[in-house]
Protein backbone atom coordinates (compact mmCIF):
# COMPACT_ATOMS: atom_id res chain seq x y z
CA UNK A 1 0.00 0.00 0.00
CA UNK A 2 2.84 2.38 0.84
CA UNK A 3 4.40 1.74 -2.58
CA UNK A 4 1.14 2.64 -4.28
CA UNK A 5 0.79 5.87 -2.28
CA UNK A 6 4.43 6.74 -3.02
CA UNK A 7 3.93 6.05 -6.76
CA UNK A 8 0.78 8.20 -6.94
CA UNK A 9 2.50 11.01 -5.01
CA UNK A 10 5.53 10.85 -7.32
CA UNK A 11 3.22 11.00 -10.33
CA UNK A 12 1.47 14.14 -9.05
CA UNK A 13 4.75 15.81 -8.07
CA UNK A 14 6.30 15.15 -11.49
CA UNK A 15 3.17 16.44 -13.23
CA UNK A 16 3.22 19.60 -11.10
CA UNK A 17 6.92 20.19 -11.76
CA UNK A 18 6.43 20.04 -15.54
CA UNK A 19 3.24 22.07 -15.48
CA UNK A 20 2.95 25.69 -16.47
CA UNK A 21 0.29 28.17 -15.40
CA UNK A 22 -0.96 30.75 -17.89
CA UNK A 23 -3.48 33.59 -17.83
CA UNK A 24 -4.94 35.74 -20.52
CA UNK A 25 -8.08 36.68 -22.25
CA UNK A 26 -9.74 37.11 -25.56
CA UNK A 27 -12.02 39.38 -27.46
CA UNK A 28 -14.54 37.84 -29.84
CA UNK A 29 -16.85 38.90 -32.62
CA UNK A 30 -19.64 37.00 -34.39
CA UNK A 31 -21.96 38.20 -37.14
CA UNK A 32 -24.84 36.51 -38.95
CA UNK A 33 -26.94 37.79 -41.82
CA UNK A 34 -30.53 36.66 -42.19
CA UNK A 35 -31.96 35.99 -45.66
CA UNK A 36 -35.41 37.48 -45.02
CA UNK A 37 -36.16 40.99 -46.21
CA UNK A 38 -36.10 43.61 -43.47
CA UNK A 39 -33.97 41.49 -41.14
CA UNK A 40 -30.98 43.12 -39.55
CA UNK A 41 -27.53 41.54 -39.14
CA UNK A 42 -27.01 39.90 -35.75
CA UNK A 43 -23.75 40.95 -34.05
CA UNK A 44 -22.08 39.73 -30.89
CA UNK A 45 -19.05 41.07 -28.99
CA UNK A 46 -17.34 39.05 -26.29
CA UNK A 47 -14.72 39.59 -23.60
CA UNK A 48 -13.41 36.47 -21.93
CA UNK A 49 -10.67 36.20 -19.27
CA UNK A 50 -9.08 32.76 -19.06
CA UNK A 51 -6.61 30.83 -16.88
CA UNK A 52 -5.04 27.48 -17.57
CA UNK A 53 -2.61 24.83 -16.51
CA UNK A 54 -0.32 22.99 -18.94
CA UNK A 55 -0.08 19.39 -17.82
CA UNK A 56 2.31 18.52 -20.67
CA UNK A 57 3.40 19.84 -24.07
CA UNK A 58 0.20 18.51 -25.64
CA UNK A 59 -2.48 18.69 -22.93
CA UNK A 60 -3.83 21.70 -21.00
CA UNK A 61 -6.87 22.38 -18.83
CA UNK A 62 -8.40 25.72 -18.01
CA UNK A 63 -11.37 27.87 -17.13
CA UNK A 64 -12.82 30.69 -19.20
CA UNK A 65 -15.38 33.20 -18.02
CA UNK A 66 -17.03 35.71 -20.24
CA UNK A 67 -19.48 38.45 -20.97
CA UNK A 68 -21.18 38.88 -24.35
CA UNK A 69 -23.45 41.56 -25.69
CA UNK A 70 -25.70 40.91 -28.68
CA UNK A 71 -27.70 43.17 -30.96
CA UNK A 72 -30.43 42.44 -33.51
CA UNK A 73 -31.04 38.99 -32.02
CA UNK A 74 -32.81 36.73 -34.50
CA UNK A 75 -32.52 39.47 -37.12
CA UNK A 76 -34.98 41.68 -35.22
CA UNK A 77 -33.94 45.34 -35.28
CA UNK A 78 -33.22 46.68 -31.79
CA UNK A 79 -33.57 43.35 -29.96
CA UNK A 80 -30.61 43.25 -27.55
CA UNK A 81 -29.28 40.78 -25.04
CA UNK A 82 -26.36 39.78 -22.87
CA UNK A 83 -24.72 36.53 -21.85
CA UNK A 84 -22.60 35.47 -18.89
CA UNK A 85 -20.48 32.35 -19.46
CA UNK A 86 -18.48 29.92 -17.31
CA UNK A 87 -16.60 27.30 -19.34
CA UNK A 88 -14.08 24.73 -18.13
CA UNK A 89 -12.09 23.25 -21.02
CA UNK A 90 -9.38 20.81 -22.07
CA UNK A 91 -7.00 21.55 -24.92
CA UNK A 92 -5.14 18.93 -26.98
CA UNK A 93 -2.25 20.18 -29.15
CA UNK A 94 -1.85 17.94 -32.19
CA UNK A 95 0.83 20.01 -33.98
CA UNK A 96 3.51 21.68 -31.87
CA UNK A 97 6.17 23.42 -33.95
CA UNK A 98 8.55 26.14 -32.83
CA UNK A 99 6.58 29.01 -34.42
CA UNK A 100 3.02 27.64 -34.38
CA UNK A 101 0.83 25.14 -32.55
CA UNK A 102 -2.54 23.78 -33.67
CA UNK A 103 -5.03 22.45 -31.13
CA UNK A 104 -8.56 21.26 -30.49
CA UNK A 105 -10.30 22.68 -27.44
CA UNK A 106 -13.18 20.74 -25.92
CA UNK A 107 -15.41 22.52 -23.44
CA UNK A 108 -18.41 22.02 -21.20
CA UNK A 109 -20.07 25.32 -20.44
CA UNK A 110 -22.92 27.14 -18.74
CA UNK A 111 -24.39 30.32 -20.17
CA UNK A 112 -27.07 32.60 -18.77
CA UNK A 113 -28.68 34.50 -21.62
CA UNK A 114 -30.87 37.58 -21.10
CA UNK A 115 -32.90 39.04 -23.94
CA UNK A 116 -35.40 41.69 -22.96
CA UNK A 117 -37.56 40.16 -20.20
CA UNK A 118 -36.57 36.58 -21.14
CA UNK A 119 -33.89 34.65 -19.30
CA UNK A 120 -32.49 31.31 -20.50
CA UNK A 121 -29.97 28.90 -19.01
CA UNK A 122 -27.91 27.06 -21.60
CA UNK A 123 -25.67 24.07 -21.09
CA UNK A 124 -23.31 23.18 -23.91
CA UNK A 125 -20.57 20.78 -24.86
CA UNK A 126 -18.44 21.14 -27.97
CA UNK A 127 -15.08 21.49 -29.64
CA UNK A 128 -13.28 24.35 -31.40
CA UNK A 129 -10.08 24.29 -33.47
CA UNK A 130 -7.39 26.81 -32.61
CA UNK A 131 -3.92 28.13 -33.25
CA UNK A 132 -1.24 29.36 -30.83
CA UNK A 133 1.62 31.58 -32.00
CA UNK A 134 4.37 32.21 -29.43
CA UNK A 135 5.76 35.76 -29.47
CA UNK A 136 8.46 34.98 -26.91
CA UNK A 137 9.06 32.50 -24.08
CA UNK A 138 6.09 33.76 -22.02
CA UNK A 139 3.70 35.57 -24.38
CA UNK A 140 1.50 33.94 -27.05
CA UNK A 141 -1.35 34.88 -29.36
CA UNK A 142 -4.15 32.31 -29.29
CA UNK A 143 -7.11 32.16 -31.66
CA UNK A 144 -10.08 29.83 -32.06
CA UNK A 145 -12.40 29.67 -35.02
CA UNK A 146 -15.77 28.00 -35.12
CA UNK A 147 -17.50 25.64 -32.73
CA UNK A 148 -19.22 22.30 -33.15
CA UNK A 149 -21.30 20.89 -30.34
CA UNK A 150 -24.61 20.44 -28.55
CA UNK A 151 -26.71 23.01 -26.69
CA UNK A 152 -29.37 22.26 -24.09
CA UNK A 153 -31.59 25.18 -23.05
CA UNK A 154 -33.59 25.25 -19.84
CA UNK A 155 -35.70 28.29 -19.02
CA UNK A 156 -38.08 30.33 -21.15
CA UNK A 157 -36.98 28.32 -24.21
CA UNK A 158 -36.48 24.56 -23.98
CA UNK A 159 -34.51 22.84 -26.73
CA UNK A 160 -31.65 20.52 -27.59
CA UNK A 161 -29.67 21.35 -30.70
CA UNK A 162 -26.52 20.56 -32.63
CA UNK A 163 -24.66 23.75 -33.48
CA UNK A 164 -22.00 24.85 -35.92
CA UNK A 165 -20.65 28.38 -35.53
CA UNK A 166 -18.27 30.70 -37.38
CA UNK A 167 -17.26 32.46 -34.16
CA UNK A 168 -13.74 33.93 -34.21
CA UNK A 169 -11.80 34.97 -31.12
CA UNK A 170 -8.25 36.18 -30.46
CA UNK A 171 -6.48 36.11 -27.12
CA UNK A 172 -3.19 37.11 -25.59
CA UNK A 173 -1.82 34.65 -23.03
CA UNK A 174 1.01 35.05 -20.54
CA UNK A 175 2.68 31.87 -19.19
CA UNK A 176 4.47 31.90 -15.83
Amino acid sequence: MRKLIFAVTALFVSAAMSAQIWVGGSLGFDSKSYPTEGSKTFTEFQISPVAGYALSDVFEVGLAAGFDTQSNIGGVDGRKGSTITVEPFARWTFLNEEKISLFLQGAVGYRQVKSGDNKDNLFQVGVAPGVKIPLNENLSIVSTFGWLGFDKSVGDVKNLSLGLSSKLSFGLYYAF
